[in-house]
């Protein structure tokens, strides 16, 4: 009977190796991707450079894991898309119809799509890739704003596991305390007597409240009566799973707070133990508490009292040096609400935080509008900008300029007609601004790109032809990082290129 069970058991063996395999590509995020190089038949802009011998050491070990071009329907192959979506209204529907489309070709990548920037531009990058030179000695923070491209911790978890790996580092940085979206990988939260208040949509935004770099605010709501005094009061269990690389390698945990009133009380439990106990004085707009949490320790409860409501912007999961990427997801945003937060705030987030880059990433929610004109739209972001220059003067600012996008046009789908103004005012903005920018579209193959990447054979874009999957997020991490790289590499060699 023991012999018979022996192929059972290899089975379970080979099941398990296949599982171990899914996840680390399909959910970690952290297996390498297919590289730019590999992609077909795209054309450079003229800001294009020639990957040099860091970028493609990437590309290289991409491509020995897989050819990229294996991802698309080949050129030989039927083209055609069995459903596709109706036309839709913003970015969030996904009704689908049976017309059959067309892909047009599919693009290729042979070069990095590189930053564009002038000398004010790479007068700031050079500030941040010494810090990056720095990082192990020092902490050196990214902040990636964007909208729902980026929700769920896509595209921040790939450039996050690139860094980490390279420059050292652990942590995913700052999480909600009530998140309204996925948590990144490896990491549960289970919150209780908290109410969330969330920064976007701008319609349903409270006036006067501040909400906090993570999108949202959690308030404590449960009460209890004792001695006549009402007592507010709430928790969080935190749990990480220690397989799931760097980024639950963390080790420290900072609470980020505004205590209405004083005295506000914080106990920490590990193990059913109280490992910390901090009572908080005062009541201004930013308090933080930080501790450490223990290399063997999975999990850890936050626990909350006070006589009035606790308000919470999150937590910060991270380690004490290298390179930390925070993730701030602002769904419906066009990358125009920064001056919704306040200056205080804002500057209490830079002194405690001090980031040596900020990412903006936004432009789904702008096309649509189907404007001709975007000259407002540039004005505006270059304000928003401006102000973030000066709240945050450490940092240097990189905005991602808009995806491709398809929609409906008779029978066919084709890349929205405006997206070239819009993109074009992104880049007056950066430039006008002083600051780089990285033309997404163009990194995707250009015109109609996202039909092609909709329609790969492991799809790396979404039927609604706006959001990228996880794959897809994880190939223009991929590209992006490439092309962050490539001018690190310049700089260490004698200072980054200025176009």
């Amino acid at each position: 009977m023991k012999f018979q069970r022996i192929p059972l058991f290899l089975l379970g063996v080979l099941i398990a190796i296949y599982a171990l395999v899914y996840l680390n590509e399909e959910i970690l995020g952290t297996s390498y991707l297919p590289g730019v190089e590999s992609l077909p038949g795209f054309r450079p802009n003229p800001v294009s450079v020639e990957p040099d011998s860091a970028v493609s050491s990437i590309i290289s070990q991409a491509n020995a894991v897989e050819n990229l071009n294996a991802l698309f329907v080949g050129d030989k192959a039927d083209t055609t898309i069995a459903t596709a979506p109706v036309p839709f209204v913003g970015v969030d529907s996904t009704q689908q119809t049976d017309t059959v489309l067309t892909a047009p070709p599919l693009p290729t990548v042979d070069v990095v799509q590189a930053l564009e920037f002038d000398e004010r531009g790479k007068a700031q990058l050079s500030r941040f890739f010494a810090a990056l030179k720095n990082s192990q000695k020092q902490q050196v923070r990214i902040f990636h704003f964007g909208d729902s491209q980026i929700e769920g911790d896509r595209i921040s978890s790939f450039l996050r596991s690139r860094l980490q790996n390279t420059f050292g580092g652990g942590g995913v940085g700052l999480v909600p305390l009530v998140p309204n979206h996925y948590l990144p990988y490896g990491l549960r939260m289970k919150a209780k007597g908290w109410k969330r208040f969330n920064f976007m949509p701008a319609r349903k935004r409270i006036k006067g409240l501040d909400y906090g770099l993570c999108g949202s605010l959690a308030r404590c709501v449960d009460t209890f009566e004792e001695n006549d005094t009402v007592y507010y009061f709430a928790d969080v269990v935190v749990r990480r799973s220690r397989n799931a690389g760097r980024a639950m390698n963390f080790n420290r945990c900072r609470i980020l707070y505004h205590p209405t009133v004083s005295p506000t009380t914080m106990d920490i439990d590990l193990a059913d133990t109280i490992y910390d106990s901090y009572t908080s004085e005062g009541s201004a707009i930013y308090q933080e508490h930080s501790f450490t949490v223990p290399h063997k320790d999975k999990a850890f409860t936050l626990s909350f009292s006070s006589e009035g409501p606790i308000e919470v912007y999150g937590l910060s999961l991270e380690t004490q040096y290298g390179v930390q990427v925070d993730n701030v997801a602002l769904r419906g945003s066009s990358g125009t609400d920064f001056t919704s937060f306040s200056d205080s705030l804002l500057t209490a987030y830079a002194q405690h935080f001090a980031p040596r880059l900020i990412l903006l990433q936004f432009g789904v929610n702008v096309v649509p509008s189907r404007l001709k004109d975007y000259s407002y739209y540039q004005r505006q972001l270059k304000r928003q900008i401006l102000r973030l220059k000066r709240l945050f003067p450490t940092a240097a600012f990189i905005l991602i300029g808009v995806s491709d996008m398809a929609q409906k046009v008779g029978e066919t789908m084709q890349s929205y007609s405006n997206i070239p103004i819009v993109k074009e005012a992104q880049r007056k903005a950066a430039f006008e601004a002083g600051i780089a920018f990285w033309d997404m579209q163009a990194a995707m193959g250009g015109t109609n790109a996202m039909l092609a990447w909709v329609a790969a054979k492991k799809s790396l874009a979404t039927k609604d032809y706006v959001h990228f999957t996880p794959r897809g997020a994880r190939l223009i991490a991929e590209m992006f990082y490439a092309a962050l790289l490539d001018e690190y590499t310049k700089y260490s060699r004698g200072g980054a290129r200025a176009e």
